[in-house]
């Protein structure tokens, strides 16, 4: 078992946090939005340029969301790096 130093533990929380910060930030930001519709409208109309939630979606949810995939990603690599499997899935996060 290899085992995880801080940063490493620290990527893997992001990984569980990201898709849990993704999906309040699309349930917050709809809710700021009168009349938005989940089935009728994409999520990239959140953070379109003549969206009401235009800032913090685009801020908030899509580039604090990719941050965190994006740490979870090394956090992979440098676990996993030795490990085909791991690495290929770490570079397909990434």
């Amino acid at each position: 078992m290899h085992e995880m130093n801080a940063m490493q533990r620290a990527g893997f929380v992001c990984g569980m946090l990201a898709p849990l910060w993704w999906a309040i930030m699309i349930a917050y930001c709809a809710s700021l939005w009168p009349h938005y519709d989940h089935m009728q409208q994409f999520i990239s109309e959140l953070g379109a340029h003549q969206s009401p939630t235009r800032t913090l979606m685009n801020w908030s949810g899509f580039f604090v969301t990719g941050a965190l995939y994006i740490l979870f990603g090394v956090a992979l690599i440098c676990t996993y790096a030795k490990k085909p499997a791991g690495l290929i899935t770490a570079i397909a996060i990434l």
